[in-house]
């Protein structure tokens, strides 16, 4: 219970203990949900999202290691670092999604689906800006030394927007649905 949306899921409770103390639980009200898909299909596509996520976070590292021309460009590396974020959000959402299985409290489920939509579209935005960008910069400074590591600076560019349409694409394969039924020990 982190958060404001999800207090008016949750009642306290007050028990006593062995000594007679009275303490406060809060105790879990709101409705479950469960994904969609079948359990298969739903670890299927966690662990794949989950290798293209190493994968955009190796180039995005690599990326940002290289001392390359590009990697001064102001409107080339500033879109590329704000990669991180949504990153961390879409590698949130799908260790969320390794850890709650069904029945789902409705925290852990905008956790897995609506996180992971809107940081999904924020990471392609975000590659494309970086891309667009080095392409830009490529057009503007023919002139200027262009090195190998500059190349190979595009190409870790154009795997992060790979991976982002990738993930952006994927992302309703993990959608989430609300249990009908009262009891959640009856769908475990």
């Amino acid at each position: 219970m982190g958060y404001k949306k999800y207090a008016k899921d949750y009642e306290s409770e007050v028990y006593a203990d062995i000594r007679g103390r009275l303490h406060t639980k809060a105790v879990y009200r709101g409705k479950f949900f469960r994904y969609r898909a079948e359990e298969g299909t739903v670890r299927r596509q966690l662990l794949r999202d989950s290798g293209i996520t190493v994968l955009a976070w190796a180039a995005l590292f690599t990326a940002l290691m290289l001392n390359t021309c590009a990697g001064r460009t102001m409107y080339v590396i500033l879109p590329a670092v704000c990669c991180f974020l949504p990153l961390v959000y879409v590698s949130w959402s799908l260790i969320t999604g390794w850890l709650h299985k069904a029945p789902m409290k409705r925290e852990f489920a905008d956790g897995v689906y609506e996180r992971r939509c809107s940081s999904s579209l924020l990471y392609l935005i975000f590659a494309g800006a970086a891309l667009l960008g080095y392409a830009v910069m490529v057009i503007l400074k023919t002139s200027a030394l262009f090195l190998p590591a500059d190349i190979l600076f595009g190409g870790m560019l154009l795997i992060l927007l790979l991976t982002a349409i990738l993930l952006f694409r994927r992302r309703k394969g993990l959608a989430v649905e609300e249990i009908k039924n009262e009891d959640p020990a009856e769908t475990a």
